[in-house]
Formats: structure tokens, C-alpha cells, sequence
């Protein structure tokens, strides 16, 4: 596969935040109370998923772990109401923020060898951005709920489209991986043959 990538993780990733982000605008006062569980189980998921996807990527490694630290701790805190929804919120700011530069810092300067994805910049950065409206919603009065909501649901659509659209280009890697492998066995055999009639 490309880079380790797995396209239909990417798309499980983009369909986990669309939906989430559609819970938060749309759940109303049902989700007010959620805002943090939401935002734990989708960054636990996204570093899940990025582990499964980022076998050989270092720091897609890093950021997956960071991903599933973050959104495991604020899910403990959350389910057992051990601090206030503020520290929840704030700690998940700063696993955001971490998680979206690891990422920007990955496709701008670690790519190892690939080239650069829009996609996966646009998709950082929004997390970046995500965190950092957290930050500002406990001094700014606007609807924060909706905010992420709308945030996830754009981080959403982005990755599903990049994933889906990575399906083709994945089966055409693959393929062309494969007929590489047969044509070097056919080298390598035919090679063998004629050391053997030497």
C-alpha cells in the first residue's frame, strides 16, 4: 500500500467526524452536555485509526499516540466527572493543538519521500484551529458546541473525500507493486536458467 496508508481507514475516520460534528450541531441541549465526550471518542479514534493507517511514519505514529493519550484521558475524566468540564475542554485544546501540529510539522517538513497532501494540511490544520477555538471559547461568548460541530463536519468531508479518492491510487500502487514483483521473478528465474545452461 502507499506509504502504509489504508484508504478505508482514512474513509472510517472522515464518516466518524462527519457524524459527530452532525450530533453537535443537531443534538441540541442533548449534546450540549456531550461536548467533551464527543471530542474525547473522536480524538481516541483518530488516534487509533492513525496507528492502524501510519505504519511506517514516525511521527504519524507519535501523533496517533498523543491522539489516543488525549482523548482516553479526557474520556476518564469525563466519565468519572473527576475535574471540571473547563479542564476537560482545556485539555483537549492542548491535545488538538499538539496532535494538529505534529501533523502540519509531518507534511511540511517529514513526508519521506512523498508528496505533499493538501488534504491532509487542510485536515491539520482545522484540528489546529479546532484547539485553538477551544481555548478562546472561555472568553469569547459564541456557541462552541456549533463551532466544533461545523469543524468536524468540514474535517469530516475532507477526509472522506481524500480516502475515497486515495482508493484508485492505492489499487493502481498495489497493482503495479504486483506485476514489479512478477516481472523481477521472471528476472530472477530466467536468470537462474541461464547460469544453469552455462
Amino acid at each position: 500500500m502507499n506509504n502504509g496508508s489504508k484508504w478505508w481507514v482514512t474513509l472510517v475516520e472522515g464518516i466518524v467526524a462527519i457524524l459527530l460534528g452532525l450530533y453537535l450541531v443537531f443534538g441540541g441541549d442533548a449534546a450540549a452536555g456531550n461536548v467533551a465526550l464527543v471530542l474525547a471518542l473522536y480524538m481516541l479514534i483518530v488516534g487509533v485509526l492513525a496507528l492502524l493507517r501510519r505504519s511506517d511514519d514516525a511521527i504519524g505514529r507519535y501523533q496517533g499516540i498523543v491522539a489516543v493519550i488525549v482523548g482516553a484521558l479526557v474520556l476518564f475524566l469525563y466519565a468519572f466527572n473527576i475535574l471540571p468540564f473547563y479542564w476537560d475542554m482545556t485539555i483537549f485544546a492542548i491535545g488538538a493543538v499538539l496532535v494538529g501540529l505534529m501533523g502540519l510539522y509531518s507534511e511540511f517538513f517529514d513526508r519521506g519521500g512523498r508528496s505533499l497532501s493538501w488534504s491532509r494540511v487542510l485536515v491539520n490544520a482545522l484540528l489546529l484551529v479546532l484547539g485553538i477555538m477551544v481555548f478562546f471559547a472561555r472568553v469569547q461568548d459564541f456557541d462552541l458546541q456549533a463551532v466544533i460541530g461545523w469543524i468536524l463536519i468540514a474535517m469530516g468531508v475532507i477526509i472522506a473525500v481524500w480516502g475515497y479518492l486515495n482508493r484508485d491510487e492505492e489499487e493502481e500502487v498495489e497493482e503495479v507493486s504486483a506485476e514489479v514483483v512478477q516481472d523481477k521473478i521472471e528476472d530472477t528465474r530466467e536468470d537462474a536458467s541461464d547460469e544453469a545452461s552455462e
